[in-house]
């Protein structure tokens, strides 16, 4: 999904296993040991685990910033409430 190609390359899994052991030949390389399936298959359970990943951190960022929206003030403006209960603090402690 996100980290898919757009351009997706077919291509047998024998040939390109040939190949794979064909360029480590050529470097005088140890040959591959891991069948290339199986990293076909990692690379890709590997890349559902982070598009899911990327998924829930979209949901949890866009519920961070809806939550705001969840707390409404329950009396008309609350500034005006906050004020008016500071001055009648202030004024309870000088009488």
């Amino acid at each position: 999904m996100f980290f898919g190609r757009k351009n997706k390359y077919e291509m047998n899994m024998d040939t390109a296993n040939t190949i794979l052991q064909n360029v480590f030949a050529s470097e005088s390389k140890i040959p591959n040991t891991v069948p290339f399936d199986k990293l076909v298959l990692r690379q890709k359970a590997n890349t559902r685990f982070y598009d899911r990943i990327l998924i829930i951190l979209f949901l949890v960022l866009l519920l961070t910033f809806l939550s705001p929206l969840a707390f409404t003030p329950l009396t008309g403006n609350p500034n005006i409430d906050f004020l008016s209960n500071l001055v009648e603090l202030v004024n309870m402690c000088y009488w």
